[in-house]
């Protein structure tokens, strides 16, 4: 089964924003089913904009209870519409990290990839996680011992065992 659609509005999460402008496309073959989106936008109840692109929903297997899912994406969306999202009481168990939204700046491009169990109530242990993040211009109050943490070129390596970041940075403007 190929399904086709254009402009479409979805939730992806409870508690998630609308995902829209969407170009969907489904394709169930078998025991295995794909939803794969090129473009897509976010907006968070601040009103930050999240580029959504080269999104892929995967279940290897229908038959087993519960499916198995594998999902990657890259985002791209300044640094304060992310801290939104992972600040939210939905996220905010995952993240581990508060970054307060309205006192960050920067911009990142990040490949995102998800593993979990298709099923209603997911836990923290239900979910693998890994995020490569690219950050530009990044300035983030109370980061690191509660002080102020800036840079240029940064990347982030993330998953469930905790978080890494590389590059040059400044903490209280020191060096």
């Amino acid at each position: 089964i190929n399904f086709i659609a254009s402009n479409v509005k979805l939730r992806p999460v409870d508690e998630l924003p609308l995902v829209s402008d969407a170009n969907m496309r489904v394709r169930i073959t078998g025991r295995t089913a794909n939803v794969s989106i090129q473009q897509a936008a976010m907006e968070t109840a601040a009103g930050r904009r999240i580029g959504i692109s080269d999104f892929l929903f995967e279940i290897g297997d229908l038959a087993p209870k519960p499916m198995q899912t594998k999902v990657r994406f890259r985002i791209d969306a300044p640094l304060p519409a992310v801290a939104e999202i992972l600040a939210s009481d939905r996220w905010s168990e995952f993240s581990g990290v508060p970054i307060d939204p309205n006192s960050s700046r920067g911009t990142t491009s990040s490949i995102v990839t998800l593993a979990f169990p298709l099923k209603q109530e997911l836990t923290k242990h239900d979910t693998a996680y890994t995020v490569a993040a690219d950050l530009n211009n990044v300035s983030v109050d109370k980061l690191v011992m509660n002080q102020k943490l800036e840079g240029n070129n940064l990347k982030l390596v993330a998953n469930n065992q905790g978080f890494q970041i590389k590059g040059e940075v400044k903490i209280k403007g020191q060096s």
